[in-house]
């Protein structure tokens, strides 16, 4: 035997990938390639399409159920739901409850300014309430009350104390 083989052995090593190159032309000239064709560009066009139509369906959702403005406590912008039964939003800047008037084109305040969160007026007193930091129940203060003239400081405080203290009681059984 000679080594080197002769032009029939080249020929077999490039059949392979001959084939291979004949086979898909033949698959994607069939019709079974413009199916494949047919989804993958369906597919393609989704990826492509699905964000735009998203965004472009969330912007009109806005602007037809929401109301911009500012907020009256803070001047900061703020922006509401219009058809909310009149259920208040927080501002963001300053922790006062807002929500749209009633002819919705505009933003009402809630509740007085001073009565923010048990008058801590921060929006850092809003996570207080879940964090121990006493007051009264969270949404006390959500629509406007008449002001108690005869609540001072100190029974804040007492109330803040008596309703922030836990009290451990064991039952035995008899």
């Amino acid at each position: 035997g000679e080594g080197g083989g002769g032009p029939l052995d080249q020929i077999k090593q490039i059949l392979p990938g001959v084939f291979t190159i004949i086979g898909l032309v033949a698959f994607f000239a069939s019709p079974l390639g413009g199916i494949f064709f047919a989804i993958t560009n369906s597919l393609l066009l989704l990826a492509f399409l699905t964000p735009v139509v998203l965004i472009v369906g969330f912007q009109i959702w806005q602007s037809l159920n929401t109301v911009q403005g500012q907020c009256p406590n803070c001047s900061a912008p703020v922006t509401v739901l219009k058809e909310d039964q009149g259920q208040p939003s927080i501002c963001l800047n300053c922790g006062s409850f807002v929500r749209s008037n009633i002819d919705k084109n505009g933003i009402e305040l809630c509740n007085s300014p001073e009565d923010v969160m048990n008058g801590g007026g921060s929006l850092g007193d809003i996570f207080g309430d879940f964090l121990g930091g006493g007051g009264s129940a969270f949404g006390d203060n959500l629509f406007d009350t008449p002001a108690k003239s005869s609540s001072t400081t100190a029974q804040k405080k007492s109330q803040a104390k008596r309703e922030s203290t836990v009290i451990d009681v064991d039952i035995e059984d008899a």
